[in-house]
Order: structure tokens, then C-alpha cells, then sequence
């Protein structure tokens, strides 16, 4: 499969003179040939990420996208990511929620390894499915809902999401 070749670049800075942090980039639609763009709170993907069945494995049709989300995060060193797994189908609880979440964590584990991401920009959770995006009594419901998503938290000193303190 032939792939596209994108050049990545930061995205715009945030004004000095601006009082409050923006939480989010701006959004903005898929350029032509992109495998990875920020749309928002999220970094969207052209292809999902794939992994071997019933396991954290990433499959090399996918390192691509990975590398292109990498782009995206060194380009943008302020940028921070919750990398969300999320399972097809329900699974007994806790076998479906650690599936998605070593999934995630395989996510994270390649940014740091493979483009030097520092690993306090990224957070991997697993959801299982219970943030389905379709009915999972389908196959194609199941399909949409098995899915890795890139959800920026912390942006230019702006966060989108209420942080609270531990114990």
C-alpha cells in the first residue's frame, strides 16, 4: 500500500498578548493526503490503527499513522495526548478495559521509543466498550467502535478537561 508523504507542520502559536490559554487547536478538516491532522481536541487519523486479534500487538500497516501522529506531537512540544482505547464489543469486566488500555499503552509506548516523545505528554486509558460509537449488535457497529483515539488535553498552557488533585 503506497503511502502518502505529508510534511507536518507546528501549528499556529497561541498570541503572547492573550490572557487565557486556548484549551484546543483550532479545528480544521483532513488535508489532502494527510494521515494524521489535529481537528480540534483531537489528532484524527486517516486509517485505524490495527492490532493482532486479542492483543496489544500493533500490526506494521499501521506504523504510518503512528508515525505521522508522532509528527504532529514533535512538532507541537506543548501539545499533550490521553491515547484512548476502546474495544468492539463488550467484554467481561476487566479483560475488555485491560485489552483497550495495553493497546493504548502499546500507542504510547511507540511515541516514546520510536520518536522520542517524552512520556509525561502522554496517557494511555483504556475505555473497553463503554464509549461505544455505534450499536456493537453489528459487525459494522463493532468495527466503528474498535478504535485507538488521540484526545489533546493540554494544549499552549490550555486544558480541556478539570485535572484534580490526588490524595
Amino acid at each position: 500500500m503506497p503511502v502518502a508523504s505529508v510534511s507536518v507542520q507546528p501549528l499556529p502559536s497561541a498570541s503572547a498578548a492573550s490572557p487565557n490559554p486556548t484549551p484546543c487547536p483550532p479545528e480544521a478538516s483532513q488535508p489532502a493526503g494527510a494521515l494524521a491532522w489535529v481537528n480540534g481536541c483531537k489528532i484524527l487519523i486517516a486509517e485505524k490503527i490495527v492490532f493482532a486479534i486479542d492483543k496489544s500487538t500493533i500490526k506494521p500497516q499501521s506504523f504510518a499513522i503512528l508515525e505521522a501522529v508522532g509528527d504532529i506531537l514533535a512538532q507541537n512540544p506543548d501539545m499533550h495526548l490521553e491515547i484512548q482505547g476502546h474495544l468492539g464489543e463488550p467484554e467481561p469486566y476487566p479483560m475488555g478495559r485491560n485489552l483497550s488500555r495495553y493497546r493504548a499503552e502499546s500507542v504510547r509506548k511507540y511515541f516514546i521509543a520510536k520518536k522520542g516523545i517524552h512520556p509525561m505528554r502522554l496517557e494511555a486509558k483504556g475505555y473497553g466498550a463503554t464509549v461505544p460509537l455505534a450499536d456493537s449488535k453489528t459487525e459494522e457497529g463493532r468495527t466503528k467502535n474498535r478504535r485507538i483515539e488521540f484526545v489533546i488535553w493540554k494544549w499552549r498552557g490550555g486544558m480541556n478537561r478539570v485535572i484534580w488533585p490526588g490524595p
